[in-house]
């Protein structure tokens, strides 16, 4: 079972869903059930990632890790040709930070 907006889902996938839901059989087997946890726990994940990203990108923007300093300086030379110096980067990252407001601890 897939969660479908009822909002702003398509009407065919949402009479789809809602069928598997609460038909009679599924609702006996328990199946239904089973799938409304499913589709939940899918969408709660997902909504989990979708807030976790920008958090992980804005600590590795904001500690200057050196796994991002290098893997800059790889991708840079890989797709120009040239390395840059590690201090380019370094200044490259330090300006990504005063795009974003600092990790709150």
């Amino acid at each position: 079972m897939v969660f479908v907006d009822l909002l702003t889902g398509d009407p065919d996938a949402l009479a789809e869903s809602l069928g598997s839901y609460l038909s009679k059989a599924q609702i006996l087997s328990g199946s239904a059930f089973d799938g409304a946890e499913t589709a939940l726990e899918e969408q709660q994940r997902t909504a989990l990632i979708k807030e976790g990203l920008p958090r992980a990108w804005k600590r590795l923007i904001f500690e200057e890790d050196e796994k991002i300093i290098e893997l800059l300086t790889d991708t840079v030379e890989q797709n120009e040709g040239q390395r840059p110096l590690e201090t380019d980067v370094r200044d490259f990252v330090i300006k990504q930070q005063k795009l974003y407001e600092p990790i709150e601890t």
